[in-house]
């Protein structure tokens, strides 16, 4: 088997700070609940989140993200000669002491995207694992940033270690 190069943008949102706030007090009222393990497909069974609005929806103000991505995707359409993007399925997940999300894929989109909304000191990198490889690679995100890479690369967010508060959100997205 030969090994393939595959995509993996991470990109910084500038003015990260200027809605974060906002974004956070939000989740915080949004009376999401945690995660019953026993309500996840069957590749997403290793889940102990927190906090999700995952296949509740909400009156998260996610307008706020897709601004910002708006230029990157246009970007990316104009380097790789697609038409149009589609933004779908945005969520919010939530990490405390002890939980986590288990290595899993995303289905019916081309690429899937992690935005670091709280990503405080001690937080565990996201792990990937390229095509055709064993061993997972941890992104050294920053708070603010955006990493976009192909839905079938499996991924996970680590057990928090230390007694703090993880928040991203994640989307979905197409190209034609």
């Amino acid at each position: 088997i030969t090994s393939i190069d595959c995509p993996l943008i991470q990109e910084h949102i500038k003015d990260h700070l200027e809605f974060k706030d906002i974004l956070l007090n939000s989740i915080e009222n949004s009376g999401a609940p945690g995660v019953d393990p026993k309500e996840w497909l069957y590749h997403e069974n290793y889940a102990n989140i927190t906090k999700t609005d995952y296949k509740t929806g909400s009156n998260i103000p996610y307008n706020h993200l897709v601004t910002r991505l708006s230029p990157i995707l246009k970007s990316l359409c104009e380097q790789f000669k697609w038409a149009q993007y589609s933004v779908h399925n945005m969520w919010f997940q939530q990490y405390i002491q002890g939980s986590s999300h288990g290595y899993h894929t995303h289905t019916l989109c081309q690429f899937t995207g992690v935005y670091y909304l709280e990503l405080p000191e001690g937080s565990p990198y996201t792990e990937i694992i390229y095509p055709f490889e064993t061993m997972p690679t941890p992104i050294k995100a920053k708070e603010g940033d955006i990493l976009l890479f192909p839905s079938f690369i499996r991924h996970r967010a680590p057990v928090v270690q230390h007694n703090i508060r993880k928040t991203i959100i994640s989307f979905n997205v197409s190209f034609s």
